[in-house]
């Protein structure tokens, strides 16, 4: 058990940070007011995972999709439904 909770937390305390400023850059994290880094807070905390609400959150209005657990979370309500090119776009996203 605690070999598979290292495995999962060194790699996301290196990528996690790199993945920040890549999708944000400094301009990104120093927006005017901390409106991103507010807007994505407020979103990722609406998943129960303190993991996946995170990249979720980012990705959600990136791409312009509400990613919807019903009943439980709506990240980014004004979204569009996914479609299948989606998966496609998130990892060409930058």
């Amino acid at each position: 058990m605690v070999l598979t909770t290292e495995i999962v937390t060194v790699p996301n305390s290196v990528v996690a940070p790199i993945f920040w400023f890549v999708l944000l850059g400094l301009p990104g994290a120093a927006a005017p007011g901390g409106f991103a880094w507010r807007t994505l807070w407020h979103e990722a905390r609406r998943t129960p995972s303190p993991h996946s609400g995170w990249p979720m959150a980012a990705m959600a209005p990136g791409l312009g999709v509400c990613l919807r657990k019903l009943g439980v979370y709506a990240l980014d309500p004004p979204g569009r439904r996914p479609q299948a090119a989606d998966p496609h776009r998130a990892i060409n996203f930058s």
